[in-house]
């Protein structure tokens, strides 16, 4: 973890008409960054690939390029099976999420 406590805010948190799914995003990031901990527990590869593809899209859609990137690095390493890789970047996806979390009125 690199110690950076700095909130992270959407690139479209000034829009109204986003505002409940921005909501409904960072709220249920939690249980899903905890669902790809378990899958790279588990070292189910094919499924934490798949899930954290499609956190990568869901954050470009709700404003959060950084969570993308780091979401498709996730799914790159577990395509690739890199086992500490994986681990590394799962580690900066659950920091980030927890500044994007801390950002976002009432979900943290």
């Amino acid at each position: 973890m690199s110690g950076d406590t700095t909130p992270i805010f959407s690139k479209l948190g000034d829009d109204p008409e986003v505002a409940a799914v921005l909501e409904a995003f960072v709220e249920g990031l939690a249980p899903r960054v905890d669902e790809l901990q378990d899958l790279e527990a588990g070292s189910d590869y094919e499924s934490l690939d798949r899930q954290a593809a499609e956190l990568s899209v869901d954050a470009i859609k709700s404003g959060f390029d950084l969570l993308s990137d780091c979401a498709s690095s996730v799914a790159d390493a577990a395509r690739d099976r890199d086992r500490e890789l994986v681990y590394k970047h799962l580690i900066d996806l659950t920091e980030m999420s927890w500044r994007i979390r801390l950002g976002h009125r009432g979900a943290a």
